[in-house]
Order: structure tokens, then C-alpha cells, then sequence
């Protein structure tokens, strides 16, 4: 796992009961409900983010892709944290195999950094799948202006032994990240 890494899912705790919290912010979304309780509306409108990131990178990992680029890729730059377009995927990908880049997924909101060609259609498809739509997001853009996060999870200092007949897992992930994807 730290040499090809995991998906780097948002665990289910983030989600609420059930999925309630999605529920909730889907609700919120579609102006189908209102939420005075400002940590409230934050917290679900986070879920949706979270679970509309999650099903781009499931998606990613059925169909295939998951340590692929491809054309319209939003990459950032591990040194400079700076965002770039792949827009020639056979060229990016030694620079992604020595880890100097990494793939990009959304938490979508309004100022989310736009991906294109093949990778905007299979992000528009996970809005599609939800009901939603990019302007959906416009009302609560202070609290989810969106952004783009790894789609790759390099845990670190990892070590599995046997201990009294138990495997003993330990291993360093950065902030953000869920132990219980890697697990």
C-alpha cells in the first residue's frame, strides 16, 4: 500500500447515520429544506462533497483508472502544490509514477478548479448521479466554495507483523486522511 496506495475515500463516519448527512445536504441543496444551524448546514453540505468525491473515485477504480491519467486530469504538483490540465496523459505519466504529481478529484462547489475533456464528463456524471448540477452549489458557496483533493492515499511508515498469532497493522497518513479506507 505505500508503494501503489489506496483510494483515498472520505471514511463512513463522515456521512451520519445511514447516510443521513448526505441526505440532509442533498435536501439542502435542492432547496428542498432549509437548516438554520450554521455547523449543521455545514457539516451536511460537507457530506455531500465528501460522498460526490468518493463516487469519482470509485468510479476511477471500477472502470480501471485509478493510478491512470488521463486527457483533462487536474494534477497538482507535490512540490509546489501548484494545479496544471493533462492534457497529454502518455507524457504525465513518469512524473506521476516517481510521485512528483498527483491526480486531483472535487469537492465540488463553485470555485472548484474545473477538470476537462474525458475527466469533466466523468465528474458531470457523478453531479448527474446525485440529481445535481455544479450551479447547485452557487448558494453556499462561502461554505463550500469547493476545491480539488488526491485521489491517491500514500500511507507511510508502514509495518504489518504477527503478534501472538494477530497481525499487527500500523502505518502514518497525512491530515485529512481516514484510516479506516486504508484498513
Amino acid at each position: 500500500i505505500s508503494t501503489f496506495g489506496v483510494p483515498n475515500y472520505f471514511g463512513p463516519q463522515r456521512f451520519g447515520r445511514e447516510g443521513d448527512n448526505v441526505r440532509r445536504g442533498l435536501r439542502l441543496l435542492k432547496k428542498e429544506k432549509k437548516e438554520k444551524n450554521p455547523f449543521l448546514r455545514s457539516l451536511y453540505l460537507n457530506s455531500v462533497q465528501s460522498a460526490l468525491f468518493n463516487r469519482v473515485v470509485g468510479s476511477r477504480v471500477e472502470d480501471g483508472l485509478f493510478s491512470s491519467l488521463l486527457s483533462g486530469d487536474v494534477l497538482q504538483d507535490r512540490s509546489t502544490h501548484l494545479l496544471s490540465i493533462c492534457s497529454e496523459p502518455e507524457l504525465g505519466c513518469s512524473r506521476l509514477k516517481e510521485d512528483k504529481v498527483a491526480i486531483m478529484a472535487p469537492l465540488f462547489g463553485v470555485k472548484c478548479p474545473k477538470a476537462k475533456d474525458e475527466v469533466a464528463a466523468r465528474e458531470l456524471k457523478a453531479l448527474r448521479d446525485f440529481s445535481l448540477e455544479l450551479k447547485d452549489f452557487k448558494d453556499f458557496s462561502r461554505l463550500v466554495p469547493g476545491h480539488r483533493r488526491p485521489v491517491k492515499l500514500l500511507p507511510t511508515n508502514c509495518r504489518f507483523e504477527t503478534v501472538q498469532g494477530k497481525w499487527d497493522v500500523s502505518f502514518s497518513l497525512p491530515p485529512g486522511a481516514y484510516a479506516t479506507t486504508v484498513l
